[in-house]
């Protein structure tokens, strides 16, 4: 059986705030405004530094120097 990929995690909303937020490893990171473009930034900022941890989690080689 394959290994399972690890999900991206989801762009949320905490109704009590409005405030949106992303949960990572247990931790919870808020965004912003829910919706608005600051939000969104951050999360895409989040996704980059999420998928750059990965890739190098899955290949350490890549990130040491030869």
């Amino acid at each position: 059986m394959p290994a399972r990929r690890p999900r991206l995690p989801n762009y949320c909303l905490h109704k009590p705030s409005g405030l949106a937020y992303v949960r990572d490893q247990g931790k919870v990171r808020y965004l912003g405004r829910h919706g608005s473009d600051e939000s969104w930034e951050a999360y895409s900022q989040f996704v980059d530094e999420w998928r750059s941890r990965r890739t190098n989690a899955t290949f350490p080689e890549a990130t040491q120097k030869r």
